[in-house]
């Protein structure tokens, strides 16, 4: 079989197959970020 390795993350992908692991972290980074917005609000709102 013949396949390949992304390069960033080592995923074995097939012939012509894009890796989306760069993506998929820029999608988590921002739910990350979107989760911890209240909290940063909250903590900003308490020091003032």
């Amino acid at each position: 079989m013949y396949y390949r390795q992304c390069d960033i993350c080592g995923s074995h992908l097939d012939p012509n197959e894009k890796c989306d692991c760069q993506s998929n972290n820029q999608r988590s980074n921002q739910a990350i970020k979107e989760k911890q917005a209240p909290e940063r609000k909250a903590v900003q709102n308490e020091k003032k």
